[in-house]
C-alpha cells in the first residue's frame, strides 16, 4: 500500500458540475499505513479504496488467543501486539462461523472465498498492513457453545484495546457489503493549493480544496454507529481504520481524518451545524479512552499508581457515558446488556479499586451507579435486577447523582449481593 503521489495535473484538478471549498488549514504527510505501524505522521492518506483482485489461493486459519499474543510487536515494543481486529454488523445471517462442527476444519484452514465479502477484503487489508493475525468475532468464537462465548466475551475488551488497528465496516449493516466499493476517487481526492496574498507575497500558505460533502457528519453516521457492540470496540481501539461508503477514515487519540481532510483540519467555519455537532460526538467518544488506564500488558508505573478522588471522578464519568451511548443502541440479544461493554468496565475497575456486578459498582461509586433514570418508557429484560440500567431496553441517563465528589458519598449498606446469576456472573 505505497503512499499516494501528489497529484496536480488537469486530470486530477475539481470537476466542473461539483462544490468544492478551501479549507483554512493543512499539513502534509505520507500513507496511513506509517501512521497504522506505529509511526504517526501528521496527514496520512490511505490507498485502499479500489476492491483488490482475489489471488488464486488464499485461506485463512483459526487460531488461538494465546497464539496471536504471544506474536513479537512490529519492530516497536511500545505498540500493540500484532494483530488487527475487525468491527462490522453481522446482519440479519452469518453465512460463515466457527461452530463445534466446523471447528475442525476451520483449524486447518478456512477459503476465503467462502466467506462474507466484508471478511474476506478485511483480510486482504490486514495482509497489506503486514499484520499476520485478524480476530473476526463470527470466527474465532465457536458459535452457539455458550462456554466458549462465555470466556471469549469476557475477553472481547482485551482484544480491540490490544490490536494494533481496529477495521470498521461502517458503510452497511450486513456483512456480505465488503469494505470496498466502485467510486469516482476524484470526487473525494482533495487538490492542494498554494497561495500568497499581500501585504507578504513571499509568506506562503497551503490550502486543500475538497468537496462540499466531506462533512464528518457522513463519517460520524453510519449503519455500524446505530449497533451497540461496535461501541466499546470504537473507544478500546488505538486506531480505527473505518471503510465508509464513500471513503475512508481514520482515527487515534490525536486525531481524526478523512480522504478529503487527510490532516484532520477542516476549519470550524468551513462546517455546516450538523457537521460539528457529529464531530463533537466523535471527538467525545474517542477522548474517552484517552482516561481509561492502559491495558495490563502496557501498564506503565505512573499508571499504578493510586488514583486521586479527581481522577477517579473523570474516570467514572466514563463509564456513565459509555452507559448512556450504549443505552440508546440497537442490540439482538438484550442478555448482552453487560457483555457489550464488560470491556470499558475490565479496565475501569483496577484503576478505581472497585468492581460491578450488574452494571452497578460495589464501592464508593455503588449510590453514584444506582443513580440512574429511564429517559423513556421501555421494556423489562429478563436476567438482569430492577435495580440495575440493564433491566430496561430504554436510553437511561444519570442526571440524578452527579457532580464532583459526588461518587465519594458514605453510603449505609442496608443488603449486600449474595450471589448474582446471570450473564458473566461467574467472571
Amino acid at each position: 500500500m505505497p503512499p499516494r503521489r501528489q497529484h496536480h495535473g488537469p486530470n486530477h484538478w475539481p470537476k466542473q458540475d461539483q462544490q468544492y471549498r478551501v479549507l483554512y488549514f493543512t499539513g502534509d504527510g505520507p500513507a496511513v499505513t506509517q501512521q497504522l505501524r506505529g509511526q504517526p505522521r501528521r496527514g496520512a492518506r490511505p490507498q485502499l479504496s479500489r476492491a483488490p483482485r482475489k489471488p488464486k489461493t488464499a485461506h485463512a486459519r483459526y487460531t488461538s488467543r494465546t497464539e496471536w499474543a504471544s506474536a513479537s510487536p512490529l519492530g516497536n515494543p511500545g505498540v500493540s501486539r500484532t494483530v488487527c481486529a475487525l468491527s462490522y454488523c453481522w446482519g440479519n445471517v452469518e453465512a460463515h462461523r466457527t461452530t463445534r462442527g466446523t471447528l475442525k476444519s476451520h483449524l486447518g484452514s478456512i477459503p476465503c472465498e467462502k466467506l462474507p465479502r466484508t471478511l474476506s477484503e478485511a483480510i486482504h487489508v490486514t495482509r497489506e498492513l503486514g499484520i499476520p493475525y485478524l480476530w473476526i468475532d463470527s470466527l474465532c468464537i465457536i458459535q452457539e457453545d455458550e462456554q466458549d462465548w462465555k470466556k471469549e466475551a469476557a475477553q472481547m475488551g482485551a482484544v480491540y484495546s490490544d490490536a494494533h488497528v481496529v477495521i470498521t465496516a461502517a458503510a452497511l449493516d450486513t456483512s456480505h457489503g465488503g469494505l470496498f466499493r466502485d467510486r469516482d476517487e476524484a470526487s473525494v481526492r482533495p487538490v492542494l493549493l498554494t497561495a500568497s496574498s499581500p501585504p507578504a507575497p513571499r509568506s506562503k500558505s497551503r490550502r486543500y480544496v475538497v468537496p462540499s460533502g466531506g462533512d464528518w457528519e457522513a463519517a460520524s453516521y453510519s449503519p455500524i454507529t446505530n449497533r451497540a457492540w461496535p461501541l466499546q470496540e470504537d473507544i478500546l481501539g488505538a486506531r480505527i481504520l473505518s471503510f465508509r461508503a464513500d471513503q475512508l477514515s481514520w482515527a487515534c487519540l490525536s486525531m481524526m481524518a478523512t480522504e478529503v481532510d487527510p490532516d484532520g483540519a477542516v476549519s470550524e467555519r468551513d462546517r455546516s451545524s450538523a457537521a460539528k455537532r457529529a464531530e463533537r460526538q466523535s471527538i467525545r467518544l474517542r477522548s474517552l479512552r484517552g482516561v481509561l488506564p492502559g491495558p495490563t500488558s502496557h501498564t506503565s508505573t505512573q499508571e499504578n499508581r493510586p488514583a486521586s478522588v479527581r481522577e477517579r471522578d473523570v474516570r467514572f464519568q466514563v463509564w456513565e457515558k459509555v452507559v448512556q451511548q450504549y443505552s440508546s443502541r440497537a442490540i439482538t440479544m438484550q442478555t448482552d446488556r453487560i457483555p457489550v461493554i464488560l470491556g470499558v468496565g475490565r479496565r475501569l475497575e483496577a484503576n478505581l479499586h472497585d468492581s460491578f456486578v450488574a452494571g452497578i459498582w460495589r464501592g464508593a461509586y455503588c449510590l453514584r451507579s444506582l443513580g440512574w433514570q429511564a429517559e423513556a418508557p421501555g421494556d423489562l429484560v429478563a436476567h438482569y435486577p430492577s435495580w440495575s440500567w440493564a433491566s430496561t431496553t430504554s436510553r437511561v441517563s444519570y442526571s440524578m447523582l452527579s457532580g464532583p465528589g459526588a461518587g465519594e458519598a458514605t453510603v449505609d449498606y442496608q443488603a449486600s449481593v449474595v450471589h448474582f446469576d446471570g450473564p458473566l456472573s461467574e467472571d
